[in-house]
């Protein structure tokens, strides 16, 4: 067999395996769900289950009236404890500048 023919047996054989590795890793990276759950065996009860209740975001600490009060003044309330919580931010995030564009930065001595 001359040169260029091994060369090119070669180079397919390469492709072939590239080729052959890439679409395991595509199928083994899928999102697709590999596993079916299995099924239940336990009896089913005949008794209606109750709803779930939808409860809301825990607001405690924030200043923010429950999820579920929808009146004007618990609204305005809200609004007036969203923009404190904005002025705070507003303030850290300006503090946090200053200091790292703080050129004459000095060591802590530990």
């Amino acid at each position: 067999m001359s040169n260029s023919a091994k060369t090119g047996i070669t180079i397919v054989i390469l492709i072939i395996i590239i080729l052959i590795g890439w679409l395991w890793y595509s199928n083994s990276h899928s999102s697709a769900p590999t596993t079916v759950p299995a099924a239940s065996t336990a009896p089913q009860s005949s008794a209606p289950s109750a709803s779930p209740v939808s409860q809301g975001p825990n607001t405690s600490g924030t200043g923010l009236s429950s999820a579920s009060n929808t009146s004007n003044a618990s609204l305005q309330t809200d609004a007036a404890a969203v923009d404190s919580q904005m002025n705070a931010l507003n303030t850290d995030t300006t503090n946090i500048d200053s200091g790292l564009s703080n050129s004459s930065n000095v060591p802590v001595q530990q």
